[in-house]
């Protein structure tokens, strides 16, 4: 009986390893956590457990050259070549109000 569990000790550790090895992973790079009015909202955790949230809306090629997106201090900011008129009002101050509960707590609430 001892024997059987030795055998599975080492494939236990190897579960445990990539577990932690994808959760630090996903700690590097920012992760879907809803999408509201048709923006995205991502959340990143730093290593210093810090909350880092942005949000787009999703158009192709890379976040900051093809998105209208939010800056830090909340304004639209429109990429080149891309219409100004797929941008609302009313959803950018519901998107406003999702990163205000995306940088309050670990644990993000949908309304």
């Amino acid at each position: 009986m001892r024997v059987g569990i030795l055998r599975r000790v080492p494939w236990l550790f190897s579960i445990m390893g990539f577990s932690l090895m994808t959760a630090a992973f996903a700690q590097e790079s920012f992760q879907k956590l809803d999408v509201v009015s048709g923006w995205l909202i991502e959340r990143k955790i730093e290593p210093n457990q810090q909350l880092r949230c942005r949000a787009s809306i999703p158009a192709g090629g890379t976040w900051f050259a093809a998105r209208i997106h939010l800056d830090g201090s909340g304004q639209i900011v429109v990429p080149q070549d891309v219409p100004f008129a797929l941008v609302h009002a009313k959803a950018v101050d519901e998107v406003r109000a999702a990163l205000d509960r995306c940088r309050a707590s670990i644990l993000y609430l949908k309304e």
